[in-house]
């Protein structure tokens, strides 16, 4: 072999060791990221679920002040029909199931 076709070899080489070792570096980062990602995720749904549970809690503080506080009695009957019509919902869905 000639000391070029040997340099063009060894040139190879180090170019495919190097292409190798940034695959592999981009690799660690893309299953790092993917981590990451999921972890947001699982976050995510948690405050997401918190979000709903303090939405719950409030509507039920503002039904019951409503419930006790006499002047707003209309305001009262509408909220208990709109929870009515809510569970009419809920039951229509479930016996579409």
């Amino acid at each position: 072999m000639t000391a070029e076709l040997r340099e063009i070899i060894t040139s190879i080489k180090e170019k495919t060791a190097r292409l190798h070792a940034a695959y592999e570096n981009e690799k660690s980062k893309n299953y790092d990221l993917t981590n990451k990602v999921k972890s947001l995720e699982d976050k995510n749904t948690e405050l997401n679920d918190k979000i709903r549970k303090l939405s719950h809690e409030l509507e039920t503080i503002k039904l019951t002040n409503t419930l006790t506080n006499k002047e707003t009695k209309e305001e009262a009957k509408g909220q208990i029909n709109t929870l009515i019509r809510d569970i009419d919902n809920c039951i229509a869905l479930i016996n579409k199931m």
